[in-house]
């Protein structure tokens, strides 16, 4: 009887090789589904069930109503199709009924095993390919013999195989130990998505950028920006033609959306359609939601705080008091902080956004500008907004600024704010907003303005206009107000103005002194300064202190002082008094 090596002795040639083929490719795909598992069980807990993106999330919104009985359909009753994927929408629909939450992770896991798939195929025809490319090199070139031949091919297929799997057995071990770190862009969105299913039917309507997450972890009707899902709408569509033609309930905006959408979409946007904040809603850092309110835009940035001024027995105010219903327990009090403190902002623009209003003589007017606590910049700064007696309006500070980036730092970007009001423009003219920024530090500190170039108005009257609204009329001496420049000096490689102004008529010394070259604003200058001389010779104590003496940038010569560079003296009655230079002989008598 033959013995199992005598038997395999006899056997037909190309049985063996059959077998040993056989054996070599089960080995293979024994490996390549033993590193699989190991890739998977790698992946899967950290990968597979914690990676959410954009279009992911379209899918699974199709695959919800498509295993809900409604239909392969994004918003119920609109038939668009926003998916380029139907067999994987349809599968996904499965793993919406079986994973209903939890069906972006199956989604990610079958998507996980179809590539490791699709990599066995591959690897499995690269290896076959460079096999077949060996031997057929072997073929027609045997200088050994038949024993090295073969030994010589096994050797160059082996490191032609190592030579390729190499990099490949790097990269996914790299891949297996890839972390998924949790994303503040995602987990916001999802937490905004998950707010908007509670606290509004699948009837509401809600214009977005980011439809998969917003749509998938809420059930509100969806107004896509980009069109996908939205019929007549694209990306090169200003957002305000597409708010005042689909009219939604609700707008989910970021920040930086007037940028973004459109060059006619002012800062007045949404409010000037007729939209309001909703200031309790939980939005993540750098968006805001809105509800449209029927058009009122009269005081339509009130967040939601009251405020009341507290002043001292000089009339000074020497606090902010939060009270009113968005108050839960005791009214706030946030003392005004004095010069130095860490909080810092302009008021940078205030302009008419129309005519006044119909049955009223106020206008809509856009007050913008910024504010940041320099000890924590991304803390929650709010605004509040004085004209006259009254608070008129507060926000939180949250919109793109990038000028204000480059300046003081990336942490400094949304540190805007940009509100819509509804008042009598002679007032604003003549008093100007006053801005405080309440800071999580408990204090109110005064937001500074800024002097804006020489105007001339359709009159022929020049102005003076100042940021916070104001626009001071530009007038010599007279009408009670005195004062001149009578020092121009060198002193060093500095060049020093003094002079003094004052409003004769009730005793005041102006608020500033500005100085400007060539219609620009050059500096400010205070005036406080003894002047014995003005109040001996008008006879008037209250005038002793409204001199004035300070640097002038630019160190110009005294001489020419003139030719360039105008002084005026801002007076608390709104005007800007241009104060001549008439600089005497002789030593200056300014103390």
């Amino acid at each position: 009887m033959l013995s199992s090596r005598e038997r395999g002795r006899q056997s037909p040639p190309g049985k063996v090789l059959l077998n040993r083929r056989l054996s070599v490719a089960l080995f293979c795909w024994a490996s390549f589904g033993a590193y699989s598992v190991w890739f998977a069980a790698h992946l899967i807990p950290n990968l597979a069930l914690r990676l959410q993106f954009e279009d992911q999330l379209i899918v699974l919104r199709y695959a919800r109503n498509l295993a809900e009985g409604n239909g392969l359909i994004y918003n119920l009753g609109e038939r668009v199709m926003g998916f380029t994927t139907p067999l994987f929408t349809l599968l996904s629909g499965l793993f919406v009924a079986l994973g209903g939450d939890q069906a972006p992770a199956w989604q990610n896991t079958f998507g996980l095993f179809c590539m490791l798939g699709t990599a066995a195929i591959g690897a499995h025809a690269t290896i076959s390919y460079l096999l077949r490319t060996v031997l057929a090199a072997a073929r027609r070139f045997r200088p050994t013999p038949q024993g090295a031949a073969h030994r010589s091919v096994r050797g160059v297929a082996a490191l032609a195989l190592l030579a390729v799997a190499f990099p490949v057995l790097r990269s996914t071990y790299a891949q297996a130990h890839y972390r998924v770190e949790p994303n503040p862009r995602s987990e916001g969105l999802a937490g905004m998505g998950k707010a908007l299913g509670e606290r509004f039917d699948g009837a509401t309507s809600v214009l977005v950028d980011e439809i998969g997450h917003i749509g998938w972890w809420s059930s509100v009707r969806i107004i896509d920006q980009a069109g996908l899902v939205t019929p007549g709408l694209r990306y090169d569509v200003p957002r305000h033609l597409v708010v005042e033609r689909h009219r939604p309930d609700l707008l989910l905006l970021h920040s930086d959306a007037p940028a973004r959408h459109g060059v006619r979409q002012t800062a007045a946007f949404p409010r000037s359609l007729g939209y309001r904040r909703v200031p309790d809603f939980p939005a993540a850092p750098g968006y805001r939601l809105w509800e449209f309110s029927g058009g009122d835009i009269a005081n339509s940035s009130q967040a939601g705080s009251l405020y009341e001024l507290q002043r001292n027995e000089t009339g000074h105010v020497e606090a902010l008091i939060e009270s009113g219903p968005a108050t839960a327990g005791p009214s706030r009090r946030f003392p005004i902080a004095g010069r130095g403190d860490a909080t810092i902002g302009y008021l940078d623009s205030a302009g008419l956004e129309s005519s006044p209003l119909p049955n009223s003589n106020a206008s809509s007017v856009v007050l913008t500008g910024w504010a940041a606590d320099t000890t924590n910049p991304t803390s929650l700064v709010e605004v509040v907004v004085v004209l006259g007696e009254r608070v008129v309006a507060s926000a939180i500070v949250d919109l793109a600024r990038p000028d204000v980036a480059a300046q003081y730092g990336r942490p400094f970007e949304y540190s805007g704010f940009s509100l819509l009001l509804a008042e009598d423009p002679e007032r604003i003219l003549r008093e100007g907003f006053v801005g405080y920024a309440l800071s999580s530090r408990g204090l109110a500190t005064r937001l500074r303005f800024l002097y804006q170039p020489l105007a001339t108005e359709p009159a022929g009257l020049e102005t003076l206009p100042i940021s916070d609204g104001r626009r001071l009329t530009v007038q010599g001496p007279g009408s009670g107000f005195d004062g001149s420049v009578d020092l121009v000096t060198r002193e060093g490689d500095r060049t020093v103005i003094g002079g003094w102004g004052a409003d004769l008529a009730r005793g005041e010394l102006p608020r500033q002194i500005v100085v400007y070259r060539d219609g620009e604003f050059l500096v400010s200058l205070g005036a406080n300064r003894q002047r014995p001389d003005i109040a001996a010779a008008h006879g008037d104590e209250r005038l002793l202190r409204t001199g004035f003496r300070g640097t002038v940038p630019g160190a110009p010569e005294p001489a020419t002082f003139s030719d360039r560079h105008r002084v005026f003296a801002v007076m608390l009655r709104g005007v800007a008094v241009e104060l001549p230079v008439s600089q005497p002989e002789g030593p200056a008598t300014q103390r």
